[in-house]
């Protein structure tokens, strides 16, 4: 059987198994030939054109010799651990070029076909270093893969990868060899992902987002801080990715998964990675917010950021009070980007991100932080303004009614704190609202602004009185004089211009 015959397509499985085994039975001694005249080769190059010709038969019956061939490499006793890398090395690469092939002709069977093979055998191998060889050459084969629309290659590459990172954890892999393994890893997951994104495969885009929160949790688990902080670059890029392309789901998996991976960062004190992560939420947050396609993945960088928030007040975690204000603005974009009806009325089902903002702001007065207590004021009060430019059902009224309480929550504490400058401004938020519920003619809305203001006016007339021995209160009238006048005027304007609207 000549190879020139072999390398036509041929279906009949007899021919198949005739010549390649008279070319494997030559093989017996090919370790102590030359790469150039190992009689195996000649199967490789039968496999070449067999992959390029999408002759399945062909392929399939080869790829079993050779996966026969591999099985004997790996169980022959006489070669050291050295010769058999080099061995199993050589043999992958040209299995790994014939599966480019495939992926590159669009061959999805035969792709799947050497993805199984090199998997199977390199994934499982015996040192770090066919391991490393066999994972880039299932990056390359996944990544042509995923630019032909190979879908089912795709996960099958996935799927070892995934296997990777759980052998990894399961029997905990030194540093030196499995960190390196992981690295590499993690940038193969976002070149597959790219290209999975590009060709809005949101299955697979979905599985590489799970992905990155377990390679990110193994390698804070062993503490290698240095080494997380470089990967989120690349997944930032792939979040980027998703987001560029429009898939919603897959973008909020990720952006939870990233949020996941802030909330141990913080709480190990891994001040670097905490940094970095909130940044790139913020950004996909800012991309996400502007596109109403994106509107659960905004949604889900709120979330996030939310709950990262309430976890630095909580515990008085210092070192991170200064990424407060970027939490916030995030927070506040995934409130007041909406686009339309429906979406308000989404977002409506939670009012978990005001009361946020209202502990938040709370706790940064009792802690000095002003800056970060204005922010969230401010945040509070333009997600009440927002609200009012949609047509108000009646759970639409209650969240801005409960806008206004939590603001009027935040100056008792600032007037307990004499922190009077903050009250001011919460009072005039709560009258700008006031005032434009009363134009669109929202007068709960309006009525409960005047609630709220007087009931400031109370806190800091119990403010201004001073009590004796006897607990006998004498009222101060100077104290904060010019602000209770303020308060009044404002509580008086806005009940003139309830009676003007009404007319």
């Amino acid at each position: 059987m000549t190879l020139g015959l072999l390398s036509e397509k041929i279906d009949h499985p007899d021919i198949i198994e005739s010549a390649y085994e008279d070319i494997l039975n030559k093989a017996e001694n090919e370790h102590t030939l030359s790469s150039s005249k190992k009689p195996v080769h000649a199967v490789l190059d039968i496999l070449k054109s067999s992959a390029r010709n999408s002759d399945f038969e062909t392929t399939k019956y080869g790829l079993y010799l050779l996966q026969k061939k591999t099985e004997s490499i790996i169980d022959n006793k006489q070669l050291d651990d050295f010769k058999k890398r080099i061995y199993l090395s050589d043999l992958f690469e040209d299995i790994g070029y014939i599966g480019i092939t495939a992926a590159k002709g669009g061959s999805e069977e035969v792709t799947k076909l050497i993805c199984n093979l090199l998997g199977e055998n390199g994934v499982y191998s015996i040192n770090s270093h066919t391991n490393i060889l066999t994972l880039s050459l299932l990056e390359k084969i996944g990544v042509l893969a995923a630019k032909n629309n190979l879908e089912e290659a795709v996960e099958t590459v996935l799927d070892f990868f995934n296997y990777y990172v759980q052998m990894y954890d399961e029997y905990e892999l030194e540093p030196n060899n499995g960190i390196l393994d992981l690295e590499a890893l993690s940038f193969s997951y976002v070149h597959i992902g790219n290209e999975s994104a590009d060709r809005r495969m949101e299955d697979v885009c979905l599985k590489i987002s799970f992905a990155f929160l377990d390679i990110e949790k193994l390698l804070l688990k062993k503490d290698n801080a240095k080494a997380s902080t470089h990967r989120i670059d690349p997944f930032y890029r792939y979040g980027d990715s998703l987001v560029n392309n429009k898939l919603d789901s897959a973008a909020s998996a990720f952006i939870k998964n990233l949020g996941s991976i802030t909330i141990i960062a913080l709480m190990d004190g891994n001040t670097d990675v905490v940094s970095e992560t909130i940044g790139t939420i913020n950004e996909l947050a800012r991309k996400c917010s502007v596109d109403s396609n994106m509107f659960y993945s905004t949604i889900s960088s709120s979330k996030v950021l939310e709950e990262i928030g309430i976890l630095m007040i909580d515990h008085y975690i210092e070192d991170y009070y200064f990424l407060l204000p970027t939490i916030i603005k995030s927070i506040q974009i995934s409130e007041i980007n909406i686009r339309n009806q429906e979406q308000m009325d989404t977002l409506l089902d939670s009012n978990f991100s005001i009361k946020t903002l209202e502990k938040i702001g709370s706790k940064s007065i009792l802690n000095g932080l002003n800056k970060e207590a204005f922010y969230s004021i401010s945040a509070l009060s333009n997600i009440g303004i927002n609200i009012l430019d949609f047509d108000l059902t009646w759970f639409a009224r209650s969240k801005i009614n409960q806008i206004l309480n939590s603001m009027c929550s935040i100056s008792e504490i600032s007037i307990n704190n004499e922190n009077y400058k903050i009250t001011r401004d919460i009072a005039f938020r709560i009258y700008e609202i006031g005032v434009k519920a009363s134009t669109s003619r929202n007068f709960g809305v309006t009525h409960e602004a005047e609630r709220c203001l007087d009931e400031i006016y109370s806190f800091l007339v119990n403010a201004s009185t001073k009590f004796n021995s006897e607990d006998y209160g004498e009222l101060d009238y100077n104290k904060n004089k010019k602000l209770k006048r303020e308060i009044l005027e404002q509580i008086e304007t806005l009940k003139k211009s309830v009676e003007h609207s009404k007319t």
